[in-house]
């Protein structure tokens, strides 16, 4: 190995406040995606014009974000085969895909919820529950017209305006 370079009192000065410039910005950076404010997402096209931002290391990227600790990032990291010193601009473009299906919500992904099936004979309320359960938004259902042999129509009236009350008082509706 060589070498460093011989500077200049102001060449060093210049590179000394340089380097004090992008760890505040990657500083700042890491606090908004702690915050929430940025996502893997906004930081990968920042990372594109800003250059304190492309030599962050993605271990310290991903190690900001909410719910991700030391091990999670390094077990993410090897199962999507980055080095652990690897930096945002060194990644490749199936590494960056992955990050972001691993993070991001794609308009286009289907959102998580619960999955309910309303199943009985045909008048007993069934799609009235069904549309009042899609309104809510937390919950994809299906609904079937089978008959139960083990529920009479009664008790799966029942079931039903049971779960909807506690739908509502959990989202605190009114039906």
């Amino acid at each position: 190995m060589g070498a460093p370079p011989v500077l200049t009192a102001q060449q060093r000065a210049d590179a000394l406040a340089k380097a004090a410039a992008s760890r505040k910005r990657r500083a700042e950076v890491k606090s908004k995606i702690k915050s929430g404010d940025y996502t893997i997402d906004t930081v990968l096209e920042l990372a594109q014009n800003d250059d304190a931002v492309a030599k962050m290391r993605v271990r310290e990227l991903l190690e900001a974000l909410s719910g991700v600790g030391k091990v999670r990032a390094q077990s993410l990291m090897e199962r999507l085969n980055i080095s652990p010193t690897r930096r945002i601009a060194g990644l490749g473009r199936h590494q960056i895909k992955e990050l972001r299906s691993e993070f991001m919500k794609s308009t286009h992904a289907v959102r998580p919820g619960k999955l309910i099936v309303l199943s009985g004979p045909g008048g007993v309320g069934k799609s009235t529950i069904a549309a009042l359960l899609r309104k809510s938004g937390d919950f994809w259902v299906s609904v079937s017209a089978d008959n139960l042999e083990t529920m009479n129509s009664m008790e799966l009236i029942t079931s039903l305006f049971q779960a909807m009350n506690s739908i509502a008082k959990s989202k605190r509706m009114s039906f």
